[in-house]
């Protein structure tokens, strides 16, 4: 966080924090800089109490999801190799967490990556 502050001049583009699993308290510090949040796999793991309270308070304009692949593979596949679909394990998660569908949460998350990385083309697909 001190860090961060020490240059927030040059956080004009926003700031992704991934793979949050810091507290509360931490994320409504990095809240003050403008941060994104991205949560993955340690979103199902059952001791991730940081994780699970930081993302009840973040503003919901500032989750994002990730992979992390090939690490932090969600429950119920932890000790393999990560893979991008294991994603729905963690949005199934953060879903639940804010009382969202899986397709209200992907709605939510993928609104909040096209702001924080405008240039990407979803036409492509």
């Amino acid at each position: 966080v001190n860090i961060l502050k020490a240059h927030k001049a040059s956080l004009n583009n926003g700031c992704l924090i991934q793979c949050y699993s810091g507290s509360a308290d931490t994320a409504k510090a990095l809240m003050k800089l403008d941060c994104y949040f991205a949560f993955g796999g340690t979103l199902t793991y059952k001791n991730n109490v940081h994780g699970i309270e930081a993302l009840k308070i973040i503003p919901r304009d500032r989750i994002v999801l990730e992979t992390d692949c090939p690490y932090l593979t969600p429950e119920p596949h932890r000790g393999k190799i990560n893979e991008p679909k294991y994603v729905a394990l963690a949005a199934d998660k953060a879903a639940d967490i804010l009382g969202l569908t899986r397709d209200g949460i992907a709605d939510l998350t993928t609104a909040n990556a096209l702001r924080l990385f405008p240039k990407i083309d979803l036409s492509q697909k």
